[in-house]
C-alpha cells in the first residue's frame, strides 16, 4: 500500500510541475483602472447637426493603416478662432451597466485659442500646417484639412496616466454670454499601452 500512495503521489508531484513549466510565460500586465495610456479614436462629428454654429467643424475620421487615424475635412469660421471665446470640453465615460455618464472630467478657460496651443503643445505646428491655419488667432474663413495624423495626441500637453474606458468628449467654444459658437464630438477609447 505505501509503494502504490507514493506512485500516486509521484505521479501528482510530475503533474504539477509539468502543468507550472508548461504556462506561456508573459510580462507582468496589471490590470489597474488608471495608468500609461494610447487613445485610439473611434468617430468624429460636429455635436448638433441642425445648429448653424458659427464655428462649423466639419471633421471625419479615416483609417488608411491599421495604426494610423487620420483626421480629415473641412471648417468654416463665420467668426475669428481668438482668445475672446472660451475653450471648454465634458468628457462622459461609457458605463459598465451600459450608457454615457455625462461630467466624468469637465474643462472651461477664457482664452481658446491659446488654450488650444498650450493643450497641443508640440502638435501646434503639425495642427496649422494641416488645417492651412496661421497662429492665434484663426481669422474667419473657409480651411480645409490635410490628413492629419492623431496618433500625434500622444505627444500633447495631457496627463501622462490617465483612467481606461471609453469616453465621448464634447469640445466646445463658447463667447462671453455662454452660447456655444462651435462644437465637436470626439469618441474615443483610453487603453493600456499594450492593449
Amino acid at each position: 500500500m505505501d509503494q502504490f500512495l507514493k506512485k500516486i503521489i509521484a505521479i501528482n508531484i510530475f503533474i504539477s510541475l509539468n502543468s507550472i513549466f508548461s504556462i506561456e510565460r508573459t510580462p507582468f500586465m496589471p490590470n489597474l483602472p488608471v495608468g500609461p495610456f494610447k487613445t485610439k479614436f473611434k468617430f468624429v462629428s460636429i455635436c448638433n447637426d441642425t445648429i448653424d454654429y458659427p464655428l462649423k467643424f466639419n471633421y471625419y475620421i479615416t483609417k488608411p493603416t491599421p495604426t494610423q487615424i487620420l483626421l480629415k475635412g473641412n471648417i468654416t469660421f463665420n467668426i475669428p478662432l481668438d482668445d475672446r471665446l472660451y475653450f471648454n470640453f465634458n468628457m462622459a465615460i461609457w458605463s459598465k451597466i451600459g450608457g454615457w455618464k455625462d461630467n466624468a472630467f469637465i474643462y472651461k478657460n477664457k482664452g481658446a485659442c491659446l488654450t488650444m496651443k498650450f493643450f497641443m503643445k508640440n502638435m501646434w505646428n503639425e495642427y496649422l500646417s494641416k488645417h492651412h491655419f496661421t497662429d492665434c488667432p484663426i481669422k474667419p474663413g473657409f480651411y480645409k484639412v490635410d490628413s492629419y495624423d492623431l496618433s500625434q495626441v500622444a505627444e500633447a500637453n495631457f496627463p501622462n496616466q490617465f483612467f481606461y474606458g471609453s469616453y465621448k468628449t464634447s469640445l466646445y467654444f463658447t463667447d462671453e454670454q455662454n452660447v456655444q459658437v462651435g462644437c465637436i464630438l470626439f469618441i474615443s477609447d483610453v487603453l493600456r499601452p499594450w492593449e
